[in-house]
Formats: C-alpha cells, sequence, structure tokens
C-alpha cells in the first residue's frame, strides 16, 4: 500500500490548517495514437518500443534538449524494461497530454497539527506522480506540486473571506436548459432585454412583442444571474443585490467598460487577478477586442477550470457563436447538453448515479432517480421515500438535475487556449471568484 503524506498550509505561510480535507489524484500521459518510446528524452535515442492510445502513469517530466519539445517517461508492461519516454509536445502540437486522474478514497482530514496521511490502494509503480489537492472553511482551494510518495507534499490554501461551494453554482445549472441567446428585435439592430430563470432582486421589463416563453439571456446576465442567485443561496453576510449593481453588471456606463467584474468585486464576490496569468478555475473575465469601442466585441464569461500543459480553457458563458446558442461551455455544447439521469445534492456536491445507487443506505445499483410509483415500491425499483444525501442528510427532494461537462473536455484540440483568448480580447480584466470545494471536473 502507498501512502502519500505531507500538510495543509495557508497561503505560503507556516501556519498549518486543521480539518482540511485533502484529496489525491495521479498523474498519467494521454496517448490518443501509437506513440514511440524512447530510452531517454531524446528522440534520437535508442527506440524501446510503440505503444497504442492509452493512459499511462506518469514517472517524470522533463523539457528536451530540443527547443519546444516535452517528454514523459511513463510506465508499462509493453515497453521492454517496464519504462521509456515519449515526446508530448513539439512546439504547438500536443501528441499526449498529461491529467491528474482522482484516487478512488473519497479524501482524509488533516489533524490538529496540519499533517495527513492519505492510503493509495494498488499505487501502481514506486516512481508514480501524484498530486494533492485541499480545500477548508474560509479558504479557496489549493493544490500542491506534482510529487512521489516518498517525500511529504505541500497544499497551500489561499485565506478568502466567505467563499460559496461550488455546488451552490452548479445546482442552478439545470434552470438554464433550453434557454437561448437574446434574440433581436423585429426590424432593428438591438435586441430584447435579457430575462432571468429565477429572482435575483432586481425588476426587469418584458417589453411589447418579446419572445414567449422570455427564455433567453445574454453574457452579462448569465454571469449575474448564476452568481448572484448562487451568492443569495449561501446567506453570505453582507452580501446585496439592487438594481445600481445590476447596471454595472451590464456595463450601461460607457466610462466603466469593466463595470461588470467590478462590482463582483467590491460585491465580496471575486478578486481582482492579473490579466496575462493562466487563470484560476473559476476565474470571471471581461473581455474587449476594441477597448475604446463601448459596444464592439465585448463579453463577459466564465473560466471554470484550465489544463496547464495545453494552456486549454474551459468555459461558462452565454453566447450565439462557438457552437452555443445561450448559456454553455464554448464549442462544447448548451448546458442542456450534459444532463442526463445523474442528480446534484446543492448543498455538499454529492451526486447520485443511478448505475452506482447508494447500496451503503439501502438503494442498489440500477435505481432511477425518479418519483417512485406504489409499484416501484413494492419492487424495490425505487429510492425509498426516506432517504436522503449520504454526505449532509438534505432531503432528494431538493436534488437537481446535474450538468457536468466531460472531466476530460481538454482533449479536444479544437478548444481555445488561454493564449487565443489573450490575444483575441486585447482589453480585459479578471477576478478570481470566491468558490471552493472545487469537485465538479477535477
Amino acid at each position: 500500500m502507498t501512502t502519500l503524506t505531507g500538510f495543509v498550509t495557508e497561503g505560503t505561510s507556516e501556519t498549518v490548517l486543521a480539518g482540511a480535507l485533502v484529496r489525491g489524484y495521479r498523474t498519467l500521459l494521454r496517448t490518443t495514437r501509437a506513440l514511440r518510446v524512447y530510452a531517454t528524452a531524446d528522440t534520437t535515442s535508442t527506440l524501446l518500443a510503440t505503444v497504442p492510445a492509452a493512459d499511462y502513469p506518469a514517472l517524470e517530466i522533463r523539457t528536451g534538449t530540443a527547443k519546444g519539445s516535452d517528454y514523459v517517461r511513463v510506465a508499462s508492461a509493453g515497453i521492454p524494461g517496464g519504462q521509456g519516454w515519449i515526446c508530448s509536445r513539439w512546439r504547438t502540437s500536443h501528441y499526449a497530454m498529461l491529467h491528474d486522474e482522482p484516487l478512488p478514497s473519497a479524501g482524509v482530514r488533516t489533524g490538529a497539527d496540519g499533517r495527513f496521511s492519505l492510503d493509495v490502494p494498488n499505487g501502481g509503480p514506486a516512481e508514480q506522480l501524484y498530486r494533492l489537492r485541499a480545500g477548508a472553511d474560509g479558504h479557496l482551494d489549493g493544490e500542491s506540486a506534482r510529487g512521489y510518495a516518498a517525500l511529504p507534499f505541500t497544499v497551500p490554501l489561499p485565506a478568502a473571506t466567505n467563499p460559496v461551494s461550488e455546488a451552490r453554482l452548479v445546482s442552478l445549472l439545470h434552470h438554464f436548459k433550453g434557454w437561448y441567446y437574446t434574440p433581436k428585435r423585429p426590424g432593428l439592430a438591438t435586441r430584447f432585454t435579457p430575462q432571468y430563470p429565477y429572482d435575483i432582486g432586481i425588476t426587469v421589463a418584458l417589453e411589447t412583442g418579446h419572445p414567449t416563453p422570455p427564455t433567453y439571456n445574454d453574457c452579462c446576465s448569465f454571469v449575474e444571474a448564476l452568481l448572484v442567485r448562487g451568492w443569495k443561496d449561501a446567506a453570505v453576510p453582507g452580501f446585496t443585490w439592487n438594481l445600481t449593481k445590476h447596471k454595472r453588471s451590464m456595463i450601461t456606463d460607457a466610462a466603466h467598460i469593466y463595470s461588470s467584474v467590478e462590482v463582483l468585486e467590491d460585491s465580496g464576490v471575486a478578486d481582482h487577478i492579473d490579466g496575462d496569468a493562466l487563470p484560476p478555475p473559476w476565474t470571471v473575465v471581461q473581455g474587449w477586442r476594441n477597448p475604446n469601442n463601448l459596444g464592439s466585441g465585448g463579453h463577459t464569461f466564465l473560466i471554470v477550470d484550465t489544463h496547464r500543459e495545453t494552456g486549454r480553457v474551459l468555459t461558462l458563458e452565454s453566447n450565439l457563436t462557438y457552437g452555443l446558442n445561450g448559456p454553455g461551455m464554448r464549442m462544447l455544447g448548451n448546458v442542456g447538453d450534459f444532463m442526463g439521469r445523474q442528480f446534484l445534492c446543492p448543498t455538499d456536491g454529492y451526486v447520485y448515479d443511478p448505475a452506482v445507487g447508494d447500496p451503503a443506505h439501502g438503494v442498489p445499483p440500477g435505481t432511477p432517480f425518479r418519483a417512485p410509483t406504489m409499484w416501484d415500491l413494492v419492487r424495490g425499483n425505487a429510492i425509498p421515500p426516506t432517504w436522503v444525501c449520504p454526505g449532509c442528510g438534505t432531503s432528494q427532494l431538493l436534488f437537481v438535475p446535474y450538468c457536468r461537462p466531460p472531466r476530460d473536455w481538454w482533449k479536444y484540440d479544437y478548444l481555445k487556449t488561454w493564449d487565443d483568448i489573450r490575444s483575441y480580447y486585447t482589453g480585459r480584466r479578471l477576478a478570481r471568484l470566491r468558490v471552493r470545494d472545487l469537485a465538479w471536473v477535477r
């Protein structure tokens, strides 16, 4: 049995955090086609084998001797000696991609001294690379550098005032199923006023001749609706929303072209960050193609995850391009495309999967999540009425349809990179949302 040890700290300080939840990940290299394996991190070295497309345990990551190349040492029974080097990147071409796969463990809590000990069943190769991620009350999530079980890990967590759980926001996405981008008024260049699927504390008028039902929004109103309702549902102390803030969110003042982000910073929802570096998950972005021309090429959107090695980003936005018509993930699909048979607890993020069930609490695999009929109950083909969230006790009546993009979203080579977005939006302002307990696509 492999054991990962270390401690969780507050930021870069030496202050340890007790009670932090630590989750483990093993680093894999995914090849999407047959690739050659070499004796060293150099394609002129001895060719050992050609391995098929698969996920391979990553043992070491190195920049190659040739400029613009990366190599990863992997383990495989199909390689003489059990391991060898694969060229994963040459300049902008990614032949294979590193990713961190969650370990089957639910995680462990740090003790009073901030230390943890996480057992890894079937630990794999002795030199397997791992990464650890952690979260704690009053902090944003953090992660360690990749490392080996033989050495202790350090997981720093940035302090944050009243962060909101990611599950709160994800639990709202089902409200946007079937919504589309705000249409233009007949015969005019202007669009109808965007609407909201629920109350956020303001009143928005409907114009004469508006489409029915009024299930349409735009980029600004989608971000506003998701975040404002999320913070309201979490009952964050001191958080308020009003018409003045709404107008700032919609950028109605040409003198303040980044007000959609600034109002979130002023309301304690987000904190300003550098606009050039690869952003962390759950970053809000206001971009302008031409910052000197309000109304031309502006867009408000969320970056909910990033893939460091390729620079690819997973966006959550309302748009009328990039394969979207309304809320969704750029170039992947609208939110309704990612809703299946799973249901989400909005309190702690537990996901009920019918294929798995909850055998520990009397729900066998194959049990659907739906209102049971009498015959369902007789045959045992329904969740018992007394069943609640096994993690926090929330009633099953509060569970919502679960919208989730593929965990390996980064594998699609047509997705935009952060460099693409930076070059497209020459003017931009970014802020990191105070969101914790990241598990949606991680």
